[in-house]
């Protein structure tokens, strides 16, 4: 759709449509870098993946490197986890 607030899957020879629910999370620091964001949601720690911001509640860690850090864009900043959690002074290239 284009649009925030909806996700497709593939799931076969079909694609599925789904309305999704906003809700409010905030990040959590762990101390390990991941490649989703770890946020918590409602009391519970969970992680926002990347690009589709869907919410799940396992995690796939990376390695910490200053170099090469996980990057997430939230409103209009981006944040890097390294592994504490930091606003970006680098933009990423498209």
């Amino acid at each position: 759709m284009g649009m925030p607030g909806y996700s497709a899957y593939i799931r076969g020879e079909a694609a599925q449509l789904f309305q999704c629910t906003a809700v409010p999370a905030r990040i959590r620091t762990t101390g390990d870098c991941f490649l989703e964001l770890p946020v918590t949601v409602n009391g519970q720690p969970m992680y926002l993946q990347p690009n589709t911001r869907t919410i799940t509640t396992r995690g796939t860690e990376i390695t910490c490197n200053p170099l090469a850090t996980a990057m997430y864009r939230i409103k209009s900043q981006w944040h890097t986890l390294t592994p504490k959690p930091e606003e970006s002074k680098t933009v990423p290239t498209p």
